[in-house]
């Protein structure tokens, strides 16, 4: 009887599983580059008394205040960069005026909506990579952002995700129950997505037991409106995220690298929790000020 040679897997993969080699799937360019994370450091530092419950006005590519593993939560939401993207896919001009309608006015300073798409992809891994640096061993970072489209072209944040130096844990999609105006040429576009980074493959500080029974990835809630800024995210989300924290510990630091108006930092505080954020725009410092306050809503 001729014996059964064994299955192979194809870059695609397969569903066969006997007698089976995965090497060439394994050995493919995603799981390579997947494989070249650096050896982590496991030795953390404790976070800066002097910026506890504070709000610094500078950019997060570069947050050299804070020491290496000195943050157990990150929770956060960049500009999206749509008008850029759409200008970037249409081969518009920077200065073209159908471009220029489309920026999303993030307070007239320091805005970051309207950038070159290479450019804001390479910004966005900067950022991540030094959220990773800052983040404690068994941390964890939830990422908003959304799937972009124009001229039936798409750019998935997972593009850039992948190229940074964390691990992905899991999407989170996010359903608003709204969306913003858009030709009815296809289904509104009412979600958005949560990534959830983590450091390592190691168990995060997170305990689903904490959450209602069934609690899943999809999260329903409506976006609230802010006359003050032009993005924000409802308290629901943070929500979520921190009520789920295994060990509150009295160290415990949350870190909104794109602050806002503070919505992040809020929650945090109202968990009891110690919070940070940094904030490339003066006038929403003040704003979040105002709302850890208690004096602007």
């Amino acid at each position: 009887m001729k014996k059964r040679s064994g299955t192979e897997t194809s870059a695609f993969g397969t569903n066969g599983r006997i007698n089976h080699d995965s090497s060439k799937f394994y050995n493919s360019k995603l799981y390579k580059e997947l494989g070249d994370k650096k050896e982590l450091d496991k030795n953390e530092n404790n976070f800066p008394d002097c910026l506890e419950n504070e709000i610094l006005l500078g950019s997060a590519e570069n947050m050299k205040e804070l020491p290496d593993n000195s943050v157990h939560l990150m929770i956060t939401s960049p500009p999206y960069n749509k008008a850029g993207y759409e200008g970037f896919i249409r081969k518009r001009h920077e200065k073209d005026n159908w471009s220029k309608g489309r920026n999303i006015e993030y307070g007239g300073e320091a805005d970051n909506d309207f950038m070159i798409e290479a450019e804001y992809q390479e910004q966005q891994i900067k950022v991540l990579n030094e959220m990773h640096r800052i983040l404690k061993p068994n941390g964890s970072v939830f990422y908003n952002h959304k799937v972009r489209v124009a001229q039936h072209k798409a750019s998935h944040p997972i593009e850039w995700i992948l190229k940074s130096n964390f691990t992905f844990r899991q999407q989170i999609i996010w359903d608003r129950k709204s969306s913003p105006a858009v030709a009815p040429i296809r289904y509104m576009p009412t979600t958005e997505l949560i990534f959830w980074l983590t450091k390592t493959p190691c168990q995060p500080n997170f305990e689903r037991a904490k959450a209602p029974l069934f609690f899943g990835e999809v999260w329903q809630f409506s976006a609230k409106p802010n006359p003050l800024h032009p993005a924000p995210f409802p308290e629901e989300l943070p929500t979520n995220i921190m009520m789920c924290i295994k060990d509150k510990t009295e160290d415990f630091v949350v870190y909104d690298p794109y602050a806002g108006t503070g919505t992040t930092l809020k929650v945090a505080k109202s968990f009891g929790l110690k919070y940070f954020g940094s904030e490339i725009n003066s006038n929403y410092c003040r704003l979040a000020n105002e709302t850890l306050n208690g004096t602007l809503f």
